[in-house]
């Protein structure tokens, strides 16, 4: 992951309705320079299947962690603690 410059990172919870239109925006970029950091806090729905597919695409790298939910806090420190990238861009969906 840290061989790329850029990290986006998404904290999500039950976005599974909705985190496709923002993996597609991302394969858009012109600039390839970025990892994907997923934190999910709990999700219920289909989240984790969703992402699992993308990381079998092997079309950009992504780093998917799932934990217990705990609130709006949680996800975001566990995405800087992860983050090994020289810059981070947090990304809601």
């Amino acid at each position: 992951m840290n061989e790329k410059t850029l990290a986006v990172f998404t904290p999500t919870y039950n976005r599974g309705y909705i985190i496709g239109e923002l993996y597609k925006s991302l394969l858009a970029q012109t600039s390839k320079d970025f990892c994907w950091i997923v934190v999910d806090d709990g999700s219920t729905d289909n989240t984790e299947q969703i992402i699992a597919g993308f990381i079998a695409e092997r079309l950009i790298p992504i780093t998917y962690v799932k934990q217990e939910n705990g609130g709006k806090q949680r996800p975001h420190n566990k995405g800087v603690e992860i983050c090994k990238n020289e810059l981070l861009s947090i990304t809601h969906c």
